[in-house]
Order: C-alpha cells, then sequence, then structure tokens
C-alpha cells in the first residue's frame, strides 16, 4: 500500500491500478483451486497471501528497475532519528484514528445487533453500499493527499487554495451519483445484495435517515486528505475523536432517554459523526493555522 501510494505521489497512477488487477486476477485463480482441494478457509487465506506475495515482489522489482527516486538505496536503510521522529509524528495519529473508526463500527455493529436480525441486516446491506459510496469517494482524498503535500513541501498556499476549490467542484458528480442511490433509488440497488422484501423497505427507511452522511461523504473524505497532506494528522485525530465521542453520545442518549428505535438512533447519530468531522475539517482550513511555516 505505501509504495502504491508513493508511485501515485509521483504521477505513476496507473502502476498500481495494474499492479491490483494482477493481485485480483491471482486471488481469482489459485483461490478456487486451493478451496477445492481440501484446504476450505485456509486455502483462501493462502491464496490471498501468495497473491499479496507475488505482487509485492513484482512492484518492488519494478520500482527498482524504472524508478530511480523510489528505488531501494542501502544508504537510506540505516536508522535515521530525525526523519524516524518526523515518520513517527505523522504517523501515530493516524494508526489511532483508524484505531479509533474499528472501536467506532464495532460500536455501531453492536447497536445494529440490538434491532434483531432485521436491523442486523439492514445495517449489513447498506454496509455493502457504504463501500461502494466509499470506492467512489476515496480516490479524492487520495488526490487531495498528494496534490496538498506536494505544494505545502513547496510552500505555494495559493495553489493548495486554488486546489481545495477546483476539488469541491470535482465532489459534485460523486455526491450526485450516492444521493440518487439512497434517496431516488435506494431498493434498486439494495438488492444487489438481498431479495427480502422487508430487508429492503428497511433498509431504505434507513437510508432516508442516514443517506446524508453518503451523500457527505465525497466532501468529507476530500477536506480530510487536505488535512492529512498538510502534515497536521493530529489535528485530523482529534476531530475524529470529537466526532466519534459525539456519534456514541447521541445514539446512547436518543437510545437510553428518548426510547427511539435502535436502528433509527444510529443513523442520527452516523449524520452527527459526518456533520461534526466536516465541521471541524472547515474550521481548520479557515483558521488558518496549517500556514503557519509554509507563507
Amino acid at each position: 500500500m505505501t509504495i502504491c501510494e508513493a508511485l501515485r505521489a509521483i504521477k505513476k497512477t496507473k502502476i498500481p491500478m495494474l499492479f491490483i488487477a494482477v493481485e485480483l486476477t491471482i486471488n481469482s485463480l489459485v483461490v478456487p483451486i486451493l478451496i477445492l482441494i481440501g484446504l476450505g478457509i485456509a486455502g483462501a487465506a493462502i491464496g490471498n497471501i501468495i497473491a499479496t506475495v507475488i505482487v509485492t515482489v513484482g512492484i518492488i522489482v519494478y520500482i527498482n528497475k524504472n524508478e530511480e527516486l523510489l528505488k531501494i538505496n542501502k544508504k537510506y536503510l540505516r536508522l535515521d532519528v530525525i526523519y524516524l521522529k518526523k515518520i513517527l509524528k505523522i504517523g501515530i495519529p493516524i494508526t489511532l484514528e483508524l484505531w479509533l473508526v474499528s472501536a467506532l463500527i464495532t460500536i455501531e455493529t453492536y447497536i445494529s445487533n440490538r434491532s434483531g436480525i432485521l436491523g442486523s441486516a439492514t445495517y449489513g446491506v447498506v454496509g455493502r453500499l457504504e463501500q461502494i459510496f466509499f470506492v467512489i469517494s476515496q480516490p479524492l482524498q487520495t488526490v487531495s493527499t498528494i496534490l496538498i503535500g506536494q505544494y505545502i513541501g513547496k510552500k505555494d498556499i495559493e495553489s493548495i487554495k486554488s486546489i481545495l476549490h477546483r476539488g469541491f467542484e470535482l465532489i459534485i458528480l460523486p455526491s450526485a451519483f450516492i444521493l440518487i442511490i439512497v434517496f431516488i433509488l435506494p431498493k434498486q440497488f439494495s438488492k444487489i445484495f438481498v431479495n427480502s422484501k422487508d430487508i429492503l423497505d428497511s433498509t431504505a427507511a434507513y437510508l432516508s435517515i442516514v443517506g446524508v452522511a453518503y451523500v457527505l461523504m465525497p466532501a468529507r473524505l476530500f477536506l480530510n486528505g487536505f488535512m492529512i497532506g498538510t502534515s497536521y494528522t493530529h489535528y485530523h485525530f482529534i476531530a475524529s475523536l470529537i466526532a466519534s465521542s459525539l456519534e456514541v453520545v447521541m445514539i446512547f442518549t436518543l437510545i437510553l432517554y428518548y426510547q427511539i428505535e435502535n436502528l433509527t438512533a444510529l443513523g442520527i447519530g452516523i449524520v452527527t459523526y459526518i456533520a461534526v468531522d466536516m465541521i471541524l475539517n472547515i474550521c481548520f482550513y479557515y483558521s488558518k493555522c496549517w500556514i503557519k511555516g509554509y507563507d
């Protein structure tokens, strides 16, 4: 993953896509064979490992032969305390934020399971749709992080502001697509994963509450990419911590004190998280604290 991001950072965006395609192809060929010979789930895991190892070796070989900037150089393999501190300063908050999101998903799953089989199934279907929305939105975060990082390095603040303005123009199309799915055609797209009328009705009702969060996903990820690109990852973690805390408080307050149905409370809580996270990201931008040291 790190190597792929490095290639994207030097504008070689097609190479990671090709290696991912190779990995998927190897997976699709090897995994069924290992399962059929009796390895079962272990065969699936072994197949994934084989594909990952082959692709990792292949991409390292490609870099060493074709990318002078990224090729492995032994003299840079020595531990440099100064650079290690910089890496940890940027990387630890991102790691903590990922752990926080994982914990939040666990809580959300617990709440959905309390709604019974129907609630759990509804959350599962919406989770599948969320994966689609994430795939649509994630490139915006990647592009934002890479471009902002490059221009931060050049101390070109005006270009950064221009990237943000152009970025919000790009957000319109994916946001509109997600809006159509969650508010206009929720049942039609949910049928990709389930055929039960009860689950489809429940999914449509749940999306009518939580859908706003998914429509805002492209904008939120783009803003997250901006914050990460400026290297102020500790602000990113703090914003996520505040948003997550308010989501949990909102969910349990609605359930325990207002006796609101679990799935409804969950949807309102998720919308709260997205709204707070976006507000904090926007405040970060307008505070201009990220400009210090670069202007």
